[in-house]
């Protein structure tokens, strides 16, 4: 039996975030994937990486609202500008899915309303992984980082005091320093929080 992941996944603008997370979308097990936008970032319309830049033939779907309950199976993207529908949606229709909140500072407050911590509890009943991705610590909602399995860092040019006074745990602080004192700027590290 496979247990679902809850992961917050944090990196600066340019350390590869994107392409990393192409790469576990494309290597889920789970039947669907979905990457959740505030709008039609053309990073995400496909597979393209560093590394295969094939991918750029792989298109990925735009699925609408409406759909989600009809949806077996495939990856696909979704963007609104009505974000409290869409996160209604999400949480209503969506099972066995590897589930991306790209740039979840633009969904998510300091706070989480019920709707968004049932989704954030009920991923185990659903069959979801669930990553939030955010471009800092600094910026990641602290209710989700304390509810996640794991922690995926890259560096963001957070200060380390300000890291330390937010999350008071030192295995995120150890994890900090240890990529930033990497020297390659796409160093990723995680650990398990949970």
């Amino acid at each position: 039996m496979r247990d679902n992941r809850v992961i917050t996944f944090c990196g600066g603008r340019g350390k590869g975030k994107t392409d990393y997370l192409k790469k576990l979308a494309k290597s889920s097990h789970l039947p669907k994937v979905l990457i959740v936008d505030t709008y039609d970032n053309p990073r995400w319309r496909d597979f393209e990486t560093y590394d295969n830049p094939q991918g750029k033939n792989e298109i990925i779907p735009v699925i609408q609202m409406d759909q989600l309950k009809y949806w077996k199976k495939g990856t696909y993207r979704i963007y609104s500008s009505d974000i409290d529908s869409l996160k209604l949606a999400i949480d209503k229709h969506l099972f066995n899915c590897l589930l991306i909140w790209e740039d979840a500072t633009k969904y998510f407050g300091k706070s989480l309303t019920k709707t968004e911590l049932r989704s954030l509890y009920d991923t185990k009943q659903k069959n979801i992984d669930a990553i939030y991705v955010f471009h800092s610590l600094r910026k990641a909602t602290v209710e989700i980082v304390e509810n996640s399995d794991i922690l995926t860092l890259k560096k963001t040019g957070d200060n380390k005091t300000v890291v330390d006074r937010k999350y008071e745990n030192p295995d995120i602080t150890a994890l900090f320093e240890e990529v930033n004192k990497h020297s390659d700027k796409y160093f990723t590290q995680s650990i398990y929080i949970n």
